[in-house]
């Protein structure tokens, strides 16, 4: 991120090699993230800058002017991130489905990093855990919040098929998660119970940006009260699922060229009328199953800015329904949706346009031309933030 690579798509590609090449070590990331955030070195509790399949690189550090323990995971980085994401089967979380990449990445976050939460917070019940991300590490945050206010896979959510209650690793098998050697879930603990969190983490909320549909619907209902997930645009991310990776292969196939030459070579010869093929059965198979529907959790924020690129059109925030991130767009600039600063440009300009007089310091996209330029957003967050309301207001 320091380093623009989360500015422009070709940036990204550069920096996630580099990444991956180990140009970066621990102590470049850490720089890095205290640069960007304003945050002090000893208010890091705990940091995790390498990146393995199903176990995404994070840092919990202290807001305390805003009484905040937050879990920042961080997004797709490296190609090992992508096992995780295309394990996309569902698997049992909290009482309904959710992806079993993320789902797993979440559970190892808790066992690696629950305990030192959970130590961090015992004493502060004023507290709360925020748990952040963008793309990946959206996903992965809010399954940690989830797991936190709701519990994990509980005795009763085992299906039939298992036998009832079962050993945790007949459990794990089921849900392709690996159980952890330690810690929560370990074998020597005892399955399905939660560790005894405090409060503090106990009231988990997640601010997701690039966000994909995860859960279940019922689940993504559930969680709306502690969980916001923002979208922006045609970001393609917001609206990768196997379901509308689906819907997207049929549109594709219906339109085809060749069968629309079949349509009309059939019309032609006075065939149009006749029984045809279902566009399920033509694009999948007679035997086909169709994916479960799989939506984002929480209450959905979406930012239009129809014209990006083409015209200066602000930035407009609607609240969204989950059926909205179904079908996958295809845009020139899907993937430059996706982009970080893209959300947070726009996000800094519904806020400018919301509360008139902050001024110009909410802006990033010079940032080439002004390195410190995040300072000065920084800083004019917090003086809106912390500046006492008058009373008339």
């Amino acid at each position: 991120m320091q380093k623009g690579a989360g500015d422009r798509v070709s940036g990204f590609l550069g920096q996630a090699a580099k990444s991956y090449a180990g140009n970066f070590k621990d102590e470049d990331h850490t720089e890095a993230f205290v640069e960007l955030t304003g945050a002090k070195r000893e208010d890091i509790v705990m940091a995790h800058w390498t990146e393995k399949p199903f176990e995404p690189a994070y840092v919990v550090f202290w807001v305390h002017r805003m009484r905040w323990l937050v879990l920042s995971v961080r997004g797709s980085c490296e190609w090992s991130s992508v096992l995780t994401d295309v394990a996309a089967e569902e698997s049992l979380l909290a009482g309904g489905l959710a992806h079993s990449g993320m789902a797993r990445a979440a559970r190892w976050i808790l066992t690696t990093a629950g305990q030192c939460m959970a130590e961090a917070l015992a004493e502060r019940d004023e507290y709360r855990l925020v748990c952040t991300g963008h793309s990946l590490g959206a996903d992965v945050a809010e399954l940690v919040a989830v797991m936190l206010r709701e519990g994990d896979t509980s005795p009763t959510d085992i299906p039939k098929c298992l036998g009832g209650r079962q050993d945790l690793e007949a459990l794990d098998s089921f849900l392709n998660v690996e159980p952890p050697t330690k810690g929560y879930g370990a074998k020597d603990a005892e399955p399905h119970v939660a560790p005894a969190y405090p409060s503090a983490m106990r009231r988990a909320f997640a601010y997701g940006f690039g966000a994909s549909p995860i859960v279940s619907p019922q689940l993504a209902a559930r969680c709306s009260s502690y969980v916001l997930s923002v979208a922006f645009d045609v970001d393609y991310i917001t609206r990768v699922s196997v379901f509308g990776i689906d819907r997207l292969i049929l549109q594709l196939t219906e339109r085809s060229a060749a069968q629309l030459a079949k349509q009309w070579i059939s019309q032609k010869m006075g065939r149009g009328g006749g029984e045809r093929l279902s566009p399920r059965t033509r694009a999948f198979g007679a035997n086909s199953q169709v994916a479960e529907v799989l939506c984002t959790p929480g209450r959905l924020l979406h930012m239009d800015c129809r014209g990006v690129g083409l015209t200066a059109s602000p930035v407009k925030l609607l609240w969204s329904l989950p059926s909205f991130y179904h079908e996958l767009y295809i845009s020139t600039h899907m993937f430059h949706d996706h982009l970080p600063i893209r959300y947070v440009e726009h996000l800094l300009e519904a806020i400018r346009l919301a509360v008139p007089g902050t001024g110009q310091g909410l802006c990033l996209k010079d940032r080439a031309q002004e390195p410190d330029a995040h300072e000065t957003v920084r800083s004019s967050l917090e003086a809106m933030i912390f500046t006492p309301v008058p009373a008339e207001a």
